[in-house]
């Protein structure tokens, strides 16, 4: 089918579809449109309780020159069994970092959730934008949420 032969309603409504799509595909490549992701990647026995190893990217366009999360961590039963605070430091954008937090007190093997409840520290981006760009992963059998 040719133009020539689309009414002017018909027309209208397409130019209008691909106008919206592209101003659509241009905002969002103007924002931060980019990830920060944080992954569990490995839960370990330690002496001083159990050793939760991350990885964490950035690949927002901004450096975060600090980020605090606030986790709650589920016990093998689905209770809460505490609520911690994790200080993942400065993370560059479109870099990868490791971090290992030792957490006393605390049996690998009874933790079954872990939830990423706040972001209270995300120095760099916009307020909230940790939060609200974080998607999370688990290399474990531990379920890593948001």
């Amino acid at each position: 089918m040719s133009i020539q032969g689309l009414s002017s309603g018909a027309l209208a409504a397409i130019v209008l579809a691909a106008s919206l799509s592209v101003s659509t595909g241009t905002r969002a490549a103007e924002g931060d449109d980019g990830a920060l992701s944080i992954e569990l990647n490995r839960l370990e026995s330690s002496d001083k309780g159990c050793r939760f190893t991350f990885v964490a990217k950035n690949a927002m366009k901004r450096d975060i020159a600090g980020l605090t999360v606030q986790v709650v961590l589920f016990d093998g039963k689905g209770l809460v069994d505490r609520m911690t605070s994790l200080d993942f430091q400065g993370l560059p954008a479109g870099r990868m970092r490791v971090r290992r937090f030792d957490v006393p007190g605390t049996d690998c093997a009874n933790v079954s959730r872990i939830l990423v409840n706040d972001a209270p520290e995300c120095e760099g981006p916009e307020p909230g934008a940790c939060l609200a760009h974080l998607s999370t992963a688990s290399r474990t059998d531990t379920e890593l949420t948001r």
